[in-house]
């Protein structure tokens, strides 16, 4: 039997592990997804996984009999649909036990590579407690860690700490006050209140402003953002027609309000064909 699972989603550090376990003689394999699978609002992301699983897979070279076994979650998604497109039979269960343990190691010694302290080993298996003591770490030094992180999850994460309204941005910018440029994967402040979006320096901005939970990028030329819905009054997801219920996350696009999952799954699916 092989069992595969992830470990790492949750992290606003590094990439999440992929592993693959054959049960019977010990084998392991695992490999990080790139920083990059997160971009575009992590649409890459179950397409990279998928390509990481097959290369599991060849290095482990099951058997025509042998069982493979997926944990749940999502991210295995186009690698499920892939094997049963080939004929390969698998089956999903909650992986725990070994594999898990092992997972959890290589997610954890890949981000000692970003230079997490050693230490922090002790409470990896407290997720919550992990993952805000790691996500800490990161605001100690933003400037120079930010690059290592999910974007998405450093956004969230910075918004709700934060008081003044932050964000990563995905394309260079210039700073409303001293005209100079914002680079890419940059921290800056961003100023909705104009008719014309501003983004400034951390060091540039006068005042504090309202908290808003916010992330923008650029696919294809054409520009998202994704917020949590705050409407008192749901608005309606132009895919799937249902009400977007409050605090859930949301995308305008094109001055059109989507279900994040509806947009993103819509993408991956046009990303999907535009690869085949």
């Amino acid at each position: 039997m092989i069992q595969i699972d992830d470990a790492g989603n949750g992290a606003v550090l590094g990439g999440e592990v992929i592993g693959a376990l054959r049960i019977e003689t010990g084998e392991y394999v695992s490999k990080v997804l790139p920083l990059k699978a997160y971009e575009m609002f992590e649409i890459p992301r179950v397409h990279t996984a998928k390509t990481i699983v097959l290369e599991l897979l060849q290095r482990l070279t099951p058997s025509e009999d042998e069982e493979i076994v997926f944990c749940t979650g999502d991210i295995f998604k186009e690698a499920k649909a892939y094997l049963t497109e080939q004929g390969i039979t698998w089956r999903e269960e909650k992986i725990i036990g070994t594999l898990q343990e092992l997972v959890e190691a290589s997610f954890f010694n890949s981000l000692r590579t970003y230079g997490l302290p050693e230490k922090f080993r002790a409470f990896h298996h407290d997720y919550q407690r992990f993952h805000n003591l790691v996500f800490n770490w990161v605001c100690q030094d933003l400037e120079r860690r930010s690059k290592h992180c999910k974007p998405l999850r450093l956004n969230s994460g910075l918004v709700s700490r934060a008081k003044i309204y932050r964000t990563i941005i995905q394309k260079t910018c210039t700073c409303g006050l001293c005209n100079q440029p914002l680079a890419p994967n940059s921290i800056a402040i961003i100023d909705k209140t104009e008719e014309q979006t501003l983004y400034y320096h951390t060091d540039c901005f006068p005042t504090e402003i309202d908290l808003c939970d916010y992330q923008e990028t650029v696919v294809q030329g054409e520009t998202f953002r994704s917020f949590t819905s705050k409407y008192p009054a749901p608005p309606v997801c132009e895919i799937c027609k249902q009400k977007i219920k409050y605090k859930k996350r949301v995308i305008n696009f094109q001055d059109k309000t989507y279900h994040f999952s509806c947009l993103t799954q819509t993408l991956i699916d046009n990303l999907a064909l535009s690869q085949s």
